[in-house]
């Protein structure tokens, strides 16, 4: 996922890890010199964890990490200041956390930004419900990969998109 970063964005790029854990995927855009970089996850221990290995690992480098649940972040974005992030993300793929997702994604993306992100297969062309179709067919895809390995906890296939307004 992080190597599509590269294709589509400069090193300068502002980012945000939405649903970060501990890191994996900002750890391979700050060793592929991305800097501005903003993540966050619901779990306090798995940013501890990431804030550690950046502590160690990426001093240099001024990353925010916040624990904090996804759609209250969003909601504390302030979306006329707050624009202009591209996202990088493997987000809770429940029908209940992919509606407000897509939706919060599409409120701080702007015409020039991309997401890449990690969801199962065929998800972004569903049809039902409605509201979900409403805010994915926002989106246009640029890119579409299937991932070689199915979600571990539910064993549905994945593909990795990425997606622009």
């Amino acid at each position: 996922m992080a190597k599509l970063f590269q294709v589509y964005l400069n090193k300068e790029s502002k980012i945000l890890d939405v649903c970060c854990g501990f890191g994996i995927l900002s750890q391979k855009l700050m060793d592929n010199g991305f800097e501005n970089i903003t993540a966050f996850d619901v779990s306090y221990n798995l940013t501890e964890i990431f804030k550690g290995i950046c502590a160690e690992r990426y001093s240099e480098i001024s990353i925010n990490i916040e624990c904090e649940n996804y759609e209250r972040f969003f909601q504390n974005l302030d979306f006329k200041k707050d624009k202009g992030y591209n996202i990088i993300s493997n987000p809770p793929y429940e029908m209940e956390h992919m509606i407000p997702f897509f939706q919060n994604l599409y409120n701080v993306m702007e015409e020039d930004n991309i997401a890449v992100i990690l969801i199962p297969k065929g998800f972004i062309n569903k049809e039902r419900p409605k509201q979900l179709k409403d805010i994915t067919s926002k989106f246009k895809i640029l890119h579409s990969e299937d991932m070689k390995v199915k979600f571990e906890r539910t064993g549905v296939n994945a593909e990795i998109l990425v997606l622009t307004i």
